[in-house]
């Protein structure tokens, strides 16, 4: 990948972390950039030709609530919502859209821009091992090459004005968003968070405000966590490619010198605090049960079903203990896997057995909990499914009846 004006990025040098017993780690090697950049190394043939790439970067829309407004306060920003999206139009890594895919044509790579969540902004991409490289030079500009709307953008941001208009006025008559809207003023008993933005605030939408919630998320390489997993490259061939690529991001105040072994010991405490400073939104779960009815004017009867039950992990991950923290993945993992046993035992029972749903849905979220350690998990458990309206409360019913059967012991998640 060549960009035009962009200096090739110099060698650095990374600092391997070890753990203390000088056993393998469970997650894979720790690097520690000259910049702070913590990478996270892996290496599976999971799938032979392919290297996944994840980051994350604490912060994320909770820190970006409107804070005036008597009808928007509290909602997230609709800069925050859209910054991605403003950006690809800008160009990423400094480059337009068209010159990005005229670089990319004939390579396995697959970069997007970073996306903001609840609580984090995370970053998705993938390469086959020949084509890592590139990846890399691209993640190298994307920090380099921070995004600014000018007067030949204008056109360009128009249409993400206009579609994220059209977006807003289509979630008006869409069914099925009416549904799910409505679905998350219930569980989140109408948060301001779970609002959709008003069409005046799409009009006065400011993409300089946008660009600069962007570039902030890409100022700093020593706010970033990378995880490299899949059939990377040869330690000696991969680690100079780190240190060129990831290690010469220059922080905002300049490039510093490489960090000595104490201020490698206290990456983690970094992450730690940076963690405990993000903006929680402390959503709670209705405290009763609760029924609502979505009524709307359709060509044919159609019924979309979701029950929904809050979930509290009973682990908890606290500071300083990698037991506690394994404790909490293994749990959620455990809980994930139900989940699916949930999903297929009632496909069985509403599908094959009454024949009264085509599929079944169950999933579980927890995106909305707040990350501070020591404090539990909380998340949703629902149950979705599409029937005929005159037999959902008979199917909730039966629902109902098979995780009781199910929780008692009455039942079997599969057939012996």
């Amino acid at each position: 990948v060549d960009a035009p004006g962009v200096s090739r990025p110099k060698r650095g040098e990374a600092l391997v972390v070890k753990p203390a017993d000088g056993e393998a780690s469970p997650v894979g090697e720790e690097l520690v950039l000259q910049n702070g950049l913590r990478i996270f190394l892996k290496e599976t043939d999971l799938f032979d030709d392919e290297i996944i790439v994840r980051a994350r970067r604490w912060g994320g829309l909770s820190e970006h609530l409107v804070k005036g407004g008597p009808l928007s306060r509290g909602a997230v920003s609709v800069e925050a919502q859209t910054c991605s999206m403003a950006a690809m139009m800008l160009g990423i890594c400094g480059l337009s859209v068209e010159s990005l895919q005229e670089c990319l044509d004939g390579r396995r790579v697959e970069p997007n821009p970073p996306a903001m969540e609840a609580y984090s902004t995370a970053l998705d991409a993938s390469a086959s091992p020949a084509d890592l490289e590139a990846l890399l030079t691209l993640l190298h500009l994307l920090f380099l090459s921070p995004v600014e709307p000018g007067e030949k953008s204008r056109g360009r941001l128009s249409l993400v004005k206009f579609s994220f208009l059209a977006w807003r006025l289509g979630e008006n008559r869409d069914p099925q968003a009416l549904f799910r809207n409505r679905v998350q003023r219930c569980i989140t008993q109408d948060h301001p968070y779970s609002r959709l933005p008003s069409l005046w605030n799409i009009l006065r939408l400011d993409f300089k405000k946008a660009s600069a919630i962007f570039n902030e998320r890409v100022s700093s390489p020593s706010e970033w966590t990378f995880v490299l997993v899949g059939r990377l490259p040869k330690r000696e061939v991969l680690l100079p490619m780190l240190d060129t690529y990831l290690g010469s991001i220059p922080s905002p105040s300049g490039v510093p010198a490489a960090p000595a072994p104490s201020e490698i010991s206290s990456a983690a405490a970094r992450e730690v605090a940076r963690r405990e400073a993000v903006t929680p939104l402390d959503i709670a779960f209705p405290a009763k049960t609760t029924r609502e009815e979505v009524r709307l004017r359709m060509i044919e009867p159609k019924g979309s079903t979701l029950v929904c039950f809050p979930a509290r992990l009973a682990a908890v991950t606290t500071a300083g203990s990698a037991a506690s923290a394994e404790a909490e993945l293994r749990e959620l993992f455990r809980l994930r896997l139900l989940v699916r046993m949930l999903e297929t035992r009632l496909v069985e029972v509403l599908r094959f057995k009454r024949g009264q749903v085509y599929s079944v849905s169950v999933a579980d979220d927890f995106s909305l909990s707040p990350p501070h350690l020591g404090r539990h998990r909380t998340g949703t458990i629902s149950i979705g499914f599409e029937c005929d309206p005159a037999e959902a409360d008979e199917l909730i019913e039966a629902t109902q009846t098979e995780l009781q059967r199910l929780r008692s012991g009455e039942a079997a998640f599969a057939a012996e």
